[in-house]
């Protein structure tokens, strides 16, 4: 009752009946979170200017583990907050001060500016102790990131926010939202928690028959050697970046650790909670592979805040084992594809170092005033010598969240010498695969291998799960999956989501995923789909799953595998992709397209002509227009449509003398693809039928031949022989695809076999 009396109290009491969400300790965590990151990000601006970017990394961790180290008593009475609120007047002393503090916590010992004896750290983190000096400002900003409670910080967040805050490129993104921990955790649990749960179920099943014999020794030996089971058990993410999958899954380990441990208790073992002296769940057990420099320490920090908060849980801080840290090295920085022997700088004739836009920089276009790309803005180009796959650590679980790029924009994210490489070392891969299918087929090779000759044991990979895009559906994508899953030694899907929302950052749209979990053999799987999501742009979504059970196809969805159904070679030729523009300068208004071209008719023999894309298609129509000069030569262009090359040569040339592409920097004015295949069977056509290459919810459009399909869209132009015929009360109308033809209501065909829907 006395509690009532305080304002803290009283706030809270008044918040769970006017403000429930408020108390949300997710949504405590990440604004505690985001507002370190954004002091954090402060002070390495300033530090930009005159240190190099892994030294401003390594001293900023040092700084925040030292608050984390405070916060949860490894360091006594506020000690450094108190400490740099006084350097806030001495700025001269900052470095010094702190560079002596990181030498006791490094080896132990009296502390003289906090007048306390403080523990071993060691570890890699205080092996170095450069403190790099800082003006008053920025001092205070650290000051005050110190007088956050640093128990509030969610591991699993921070270590995102903290690289953001440290990239001067990703720095603007500090506000977007970052993945929040109920998605992490949807991928974790079917891929490594419930199956460690299920071998938990069946040794409590043994222990509570052990039991009824009476023989309790028995029991406690096989919790016991489950407990040595669980902490061997190896992960790894291939694609760690900060750490936040390896953090969220020693977590739910230690969680399962907890309960083991309460059970030896039960038992009667005198010396269950000594384990966590000597053999515990700890990082040692994380691999992660990561090939941003910046991001291994962070992913390493990451691990140790989240491993020493779950420890303090269940052990008081002086009963920590010394050195507080350990340097396991199981972060690596490595690329996780492909190893190499060499990068050679690619030249051309003349010797001269071949380069390509850095895919970033932009600049104003001095006449339009239009963001055009910077053609000063260039990286060089490299060949990757011998290339081959890359090696990855034996583990039990593999799990991660690698990179969103699309197949067909490798080349241009990673450079042609980074895809030809990946392309080369993992043939079975098509080169329209999104890049996460490169580490889902290693993965699911790695799953399916046998052990090498004169190995010992089995091949010790139980299962893995990957986020992928939602195109894993797609052709090229599903084409990784089919192979696996139809292999002699076939790999099912236990585990799968094929549409579920993710991460909405402030400078893109929202971004759909799929999430995939697979085991060895023929096994059946549980398939969730999105019944409900809301405030997905907050930082505490809700997305309620329903689940059905059956075996799961490679395209992500229950029944038969049609992946092993034979193609018909009458369905060849008779759909096509759309085009390709390469530059976003080709599309037009329809005010602008009668400025250039002085005419507002739609027709075929147009050189400005309707333009559609998949969203055109299923949604509202932008009603664009696009230049389609592909069939004209440079002189040609120039002599007979003057005002329209000029726009050309203003809008599209620019962003083309940046491709990577010769046969696309020469033939700038055309379309990058231009539909080659299917020009000639469309102009035969009064109308074609389009549908999009990806979607939900599979319909068939009617469109007007003169329009321009994008690649978005599947275009169908061959339907000879067949009519349909459409009958209503009031009339009989026929429409006939007769010879590639769209005849409407012509007499001549009515004598076709006709199909009522």
């Amino acid at each position: 009752m006395d509690d009532l009396l305080r304002e803290d109290v009283q706030s809270r009491l008044r918040a769970i009946w006017t403000d429930p969400p408020s108390l949300d300790p997710a949504k405590i965590s990440a604004e505690v979170t985001e507002d370190i990151a954004k002091r954090l990000a402060k002070v390495a601006r300033s530090l930009e200017k005159r240190h190099d970017p892994k030294d401003i990394a390594e001293f900023l961790m040092r700084c925040l583990f030292t608050m984390f180290a405070e916060d949860v008593g490894l360091l006594p009475d506020s000690g450094f907050e108190k400490l740099l609120e006084q350097m806030v007047e001495t700025p001269e002393n900052f470095a010094p001060a702190l560079e002596s503090l990181w030498r006791v916590m490094d080896e132990g010992g009296y502390a003289p500016h906090l007048n306390a004896t403080i523990k071993r750290f060691n570890g890699s983190l205080f092996k170095t102790r450069t403190a790099l000096k800082l003006e008053a400002d920025d001092i205070r900003e650290l000051w005050l990131a110190s007088r956050k409670d640093w128990r509030d910080v969610e591991p699993a967040i921070f270590g995102t926010l903290l690289e953001r805050a440290l990239d001067t490129k990703e720095r603007g993104k500090l506000g977007a939202h970052f993945t929040p921990r109920v998605y992490v955790e949807r991928l974790v649990v079917p891929t490594i928690i419930e199956p460690l749960r299920e071998d938990w179920d069946e040794v409590k099943a043994l222990v509570t028959e052990l039991q009824k014999q009476g023989n309790y020794e028995a029991a406690i030996e096989a919790v016991r050697d489950f407990h040595h089971r669980l902490c061997t058990t190896r992960v790894l993410d291939p694609a760690c970046g900060t750490g936040n999958f390896l953090y969220v899954s020693l977590e739910l380990m230690k969680r399962l650790e907890g309960e083991i441990l309460e059970t030896l208790e039960a038992l009667g073992d005198d010396e269950a909670r000594l384990l966590l002296d000597g053999e515990t769940v700890n990082p040692r057990q994380f691999y992660g592979l990561e090939i941003n420099p910046r991001a291994v320490p962070i992913a390493d920090l990451v691990l140790w805040i989240g491993f020493l908060k779950w420890q303090l849980r269940t052990v008081e801080v002086k009963d920590l084992p010394e050195p507080i840290l350990h340097a396991y090295g199981t972060i690596k920085h490595q690329d996780a594809l492909i190893a190499y022997d060499s990068m050679e700088m690619l030249r051309d004739q003349q010797g001269k170092p071949l380069s390509r836009w850095d895919g970033e920089t932009m600049k104003r276009h001095p006449i339009t005033g239009e963001e055009i790309p910077d053609p000063d803005a260039t990286m060089e180009l490299y060949e990757y010598v011998n290339p081959r796959r890359a090696e990855w650590p034996q583990v039990e679980f593999i799990v991660g969240n690698p990179p969103f790029i699309q197949g067909t924009d490798m080349r241009a994210e990673l450079g042609d010498g980074y895809a030809e490489a990946a392309w080369k070392v993992r043939k079975d891969v098509p080169g329209g695969a999104d890049f996460v299918m490169h580490f889902w087929d290693e993965a699911a090779t790695r799953l399916l291998a046998k052990p090498p000759k004169g190995a010992k044991g089995e091949n010790p990979l139980r299962r893995f799960g990957f986020i992928t895009t939602n195109s894993i559906t797609q052709t090229f994508s599903r084409r990784v999956v089919e192979r696996h899953m139809n292999a002699k030694l076939p790999l099912s899907l236990v585990y799968a989501i094929p549409d579920h929302p993710w991460l909405k950052a402030s400078d893109k749209a929202a971004v759909r995923i799929a999430m995939t979990v697979a085991v060895r053999g023929e096994r059946q799987g549980k398939l969730a789909k999105v019944e409900h999501e809301s405030a997905l742009s907050s930082d505490t979504p809700e997305v309620r799953l329903e689940i059905d059970e059956g075996k799961i196809s490679p395209k992500i969805r229950l029944g038969a595998n049609l992946s092993l159904l034979e193609s018909l070679i009458s369905n060849e030729q008779i759909s096509y992709q759309g085009i390709k523009l390469h530059g976003a300068g080709f599309i037009v208004t329809a005010s602008q397209a009668s400025a250039l071209e002085g005419r507002s008719d739609i027709s075929p023999d147009r050189i400005i002509r309707p333009f559609l894309n998949g969203m055109d298609l299923t949604r509202r129509s932008r009603k664009a227009w696009v230049i389609d000069a592909s069939l004209l030569e440079e002189e040609e262009l120039q002599q007979e449509y003057p005002e329209i090359y000029q726009y050309l040569s203003n809008h599209v040339r620019p962003e083309r003398m940046q491709n990577r592409r010769d046969v696309r920097r020469r033939y700038w004015w055309k379309f990058g693809e231009i539909g080659a295949t299917f020009r000639p069977a469309l102009e035969t056509l009064i109308k074609f039928i389009a549908t999009t290459r990806t979607a939900k919810h599979r319909t068939f459009s009617f469109v007007e031949s003169a329009t321009v399909p994008e690649s978005g869209l599947v275009v169908f132009n061959l339907f000879t022989g067949l009519s349909l015929a459409i009958l209503n009360s009031r009339a009989h109308v026929h429409f006939a695809l007769s010879n590639g033809a769209f005849l409407e209501d012509r007499p001549s065909y009515h004598n076709t076999q006709t199909f009522v829907p």
